[in-house]
């Protein structure tokens, strides 16, 4: 019980030197975590931003540019093109076999994904394994290794989003295989898609529980242009995005540390295992 909490209480003037050293370096330790959080935001702020000006302008600045044709779009590189997903794309759902029977996810040799598998960005292990049978008698189908699956539903921020495969696998209806044509590069078109995420979802109702369905998904327009400049821009963007990414890694692993020093300093100070009237003075 709460009443029955033994608190060790040293004297008021004790307790207020331990106070007015708590509220001085928590509040230095509280700056260092806001600087540090705004930088995660400036640093995922010049990742989208980088990101969108690479595919939809290219890398080259001198290049002409065109109306695409597209609202949202607006202007492209004067040799691009504007086109539908469904042009340069196969897209087909998966599907999940009955849960009830029990025989056909044990023991299983099919790797089977659910769309939260979308998070990882690039996928490598599967959810778990299916039985032949279990392939046999639901509306699962196999999607090849280098393939997008885009989440068609989802809790959160999954609808919409899009991830590549680093394996062959399967999925379950709620979502979409993507398997590109050969003059098209699954990366380009993974950093598109990722790039276009809010407007993905908003064509789905945004935030509201609508899902997506493979005739929006087919609709998605796209950039379209010479292969060799597609992954010209991929590569960029994947070692470019590399070096944010360990940045916002840093900066959060900073976070975690000054948060913890903060837990111990409190700790430290409220037990009497520092001497705090020494550093007020």
């Amino acid at each position: 019980m709460l009443q029955d909490f033994v608190i060790s209480i040293p004297p008021l003037q004790q307790q207020i030197a331990i106070v007015n050293f708590l509220n001085n370096s928590t509040s230095k330790i509280d700056t260092l975590i806001q600087k540090q959080q705004n930088l995660i935001e400036l640093l995922k702020e010049k990742r989208q931003a980088l990101i969108s000006h690479a595919v939809t302008k290219g890398l080259n600045p001198h290049v002409k540019m065109k109306d695409s044709g597209v609202e949202w779009l607006g202007k492209i590189p004067e040799h691009w093109e504007s086109v539908c997903l469904k042009w340069i794309a196969k897209i087909y759902s998966g599907g999940t076999p009955d849960k009830t029977n029990l025989s056909y996810w044990e023991e299983g040799t099919i790797p089977w994904i659910s769309s939260g598998e979308v998070n990882q960005f690039f996928i490598t292990e599967p959810t778990t394994y299916i039985t032949e049978e279990a392939y046999e008698k639901s509306s699962a189908k196999w999607i090849p290794k280098n393939a997008l699956v885009m989440a068609l539903a989802g809790q959160g921020k999954t609808k919409g989003m899009v991830a590549q495969l680093g394996i062959m696998t399967t999925c379950n209806q709620s979502m979409a295989a993507i398997v590109l044509s050969e003059k098209v590069s699954e990366r380009f078109i993974f950093w598109w898609l990722t790039s276009n995420y809010e407007k993905i979802r908003n064509l789905a109702g945004g935030d509201l529980r609508d899902g997506l369905n493979l005739d929006i998904i087919g609709s998605i327009v796209c950039p379209y242009f010479l292969l060799s400049e597609q992954q010209q821009i991929a590569n960029y963007l994947d070692k470019s995005t590399c070096k944010i990414d360990t940045l916002i890694s840093k900066a959060q692993k900073a976070i975690e540390l000054l948060k913890e020093r903060r837990t111990a300093l409190i700790s430290a100070a409220v037990t009497g295992k520092i001497d705090v009237r020494s550093v007020n003075e």
